[in-house]
């Protein structure tokens, strides 16, 4: 594959055309996009987001997704910023998508916007692959932890990605990194510490449908065997 194909299946929205041109007019249709969606939220107060919701977006909420999926309210990159306003929002609810941002370049200016616009006692819910079972896993003997954690057949076939592991590392490089998109393997305690850093000071661990504010407790039932659940109130 060409790198001008690489960028085509990375950033499919570029015109196609001389790819330079097209890079700059993709970049500026991003630009008039991030202002309309601020826009459209500046008037908005007391509400429920969910951030990086891919396909999974609730009803009467605002649902933002780098891709605009069909139930995506809002199509904003949500990597350093957020497009809500001041201390309007209610409820932050951030289900496997935290593990997709950079640890360093994006997970703190991400967490700092999460902090600045929620409401005083609002709550930040984020869930991602607990790094620690995995871990706990590789370091059992045999697979029945691995199990436990992740749904395996007796064929070790990966049923949430459909692929069949030979060894304990294939499945922890594939959870801890999936070709790239994984840019990080989280614990409660280095959860923590981020969040703090942010300026959170109320940081539980929690459980899968178990939330500080029961608006928030909406997980996912296949995800809850791997997850890490972390409630943060401002």
């Amino acid at each position: 594959m060409s790198i001008k194909q690489k960028i085509y299946r990375v950033f499919p929205g570029i015109p196609r055309m001389n790819l330079r041109i097209g890079i700059g007019l993709y970049a500026q249709r991003l630009k008039r996009n991030k202002k309309n969606v601020i826009a459209d939220l500046a008037g908005k107060n007391n509400f429920y987001a969910n951030v990086g919701c891919g396909d999974a977006g609730f009803q009467d909420w605002v649902n933002v997704d780098y891709t605009a999926y069909h139930n995506v309210t809002h199509a904003f990159d949500c990597r350093k910023e957020l497009p809500f306003a001041n201390h309007t929002v209610k409820g932050l609810f951030c289900e496997h998508f935290f593990e997709h941002i950079d640890y360093h370049t994006e997970v703190p200016y991400f967490l700092a916007d999460c902090y600045r616009s929620l409401q005083k006692g609002g709550t930040l819910r984020i869930i991602v692959p607990d790094g620690e079972k995995y871990l706990r896993g590789y370091c059992s003997p045999g697979w029945d932890v691995l199990k436990k954690t992740r749904p395996l057949d007796d064929n070790l076939v990966d049923q949430l990605m459909g692929i069949q592991y030979e060894t304990k590392m294939q499945l922890v490089n594939e959870v801890f990194r999936q070709s790239g998109e994984h840019k990080f393997a989280w614990d409660f305690e280095t959860m923590k510490v981020v969040m703090e850093k942010a300026g959170f000071s109320n940081i539980n661990k929690m459980e899968y449908s178990k939330s500080h504010d029961p608006q928030l407790a909406i997980d996912q039932l296949v995800r809850e065997p791997e997850s890490l659940y972390v409630d943060a109130i401002k």
